[in-house]
């Protein structure tokens, strides 16, 4: 698990990428993301005030399912030529398999036995926790998502001077994706005030593009 500072330093010794990879990439992240988000929200809440097992095996096999095409998506990007889009997808990837082993481990049980209402209760319930607390890391890594677009400050530049490898037609085409998702009100979203870190993800992308930029040419 890699920490900020990690990403900010590494992102200095690697090379710049065509933009249209970083757009690319961000783009999916926040199509899978925003999938995610509204698919772990039904899975916490059903399985939260489980009642029946067939119910529990239903939503657990539907947050595997968005798992697995997530891990599908992010494939093509594990040998990106932006070496720090490689590594970001390396941690995903790691993230969401855990996830998804953690729900197929349930799964087996699950058809395997027959449980009581309060053990089927406390099997999801840890499932929930354990899946929250591997989730949780996804905050960390959005800062790894957002520097994929940092550009190295040329030497002539001021300190203060930010550079993106992103056109600002580029830029605002996210935009218009993460609005098109979440609507105008990711504009004033707070990250502290999201319901899941897929939702944390997405409205971090948004405030960090959104900064003071020097965007490439068209």
């Amino acid at each position: 698990m890699k920490t900020f500072l990690t990403f900010i330093l590494s992102v200095l010794f690697f090379g710049n990428a065509n933009a249209s990879n970083e757009q690319d990439f961000i783009q999916t992240h926040i199509k899978e993301f925003y999938d995610m988000d509204r698919t772990v929200r039904e899975f916490e809440n059903k399985l939260l005030n489980i009642e029946q097992k067939d119910t529990a095996l239903k939503y657990i096999d539907n947050y595997s399912l968005a798992i697995e095409k997530s891990l599908s998506a992010y494939s093509k990007y594990k040998t990106s030529d932006n070496k720090l889009i490689a590594e970001v997808t390396t941690d995903l990837t790691k993230m969401l398999t855990d996830i998804l082993n953690n729900n197929y481990q349930l799964l087996g049980k699950l058809v395997k036995s027959d449980f009581k209402q309060q053990e089927l209760q406390q099997e999801c319930k840890s499932l929930v926790e354990k899946n929250k607390y591997i989730s949780g890391f996804l905050r960390d890594v959005s800062i790894g998502i957002c520097m994929t677009t940092v550009k190295d400050r040329p030497k002539k530049a001021s300190d203060n001077e930010q550079f993106s490898k992103l056109t600002e037609k580029k830029r605002n085409q996210i935009n218009e994706l993460l609005i098109s998702k979440f609507g105008k009100e990711i504009k004033t979203m707070s990250k502290e005030n999201t319901n899941t870190p897929f939702e944390y993800s997405c409205v971090a992308i948004y405030e960090f593009l959104n900064m003071t930029w020097k965007f490439e040419k068209e």
